[in-house]
């Protein structure tokens, strides 16, 4: 898991009831537009069945299909060494 992941992890774990409540957390996924694998299956179900209702389709593997036309991938700036300073 890299750090993005966890941090991301992190947050979410710390929400409120209320916040979790209204978070769109099936929005989620694994950096290859993919529904996690390691999560349970019938939480993997849930987060399939909230990108569908979501407009996105989902195939039996659970990779998001067009998955650039709903999601941003930073690309580049995954190579950034902040600790050398660089922007």
């Amino acid at each position: 898991m890299n750090v993005v992941a966890r941090h991301v992890a992190f947050v979410m774990s710390g929400l409120t009831e209320e916040e979790a409540a209204s978070l769109p957390w099936h929005r989620v996924v694994s950096s290859d537009a993919r529904v996690s694998q390691s999560m349970p299956p019938e939480v993997a179900r849930l987060q399939s069945k909230g990108l569908k209702a979501a407009g996105m389709k989902v195939n039996t593997q659970g990779f998001i299909q067009n998955a650039d036309a709903h999601y941003h991938y930073p690309g580049p700036r995954r190579s950034i060494r902040w600790s050398h300073g660089q922007m």
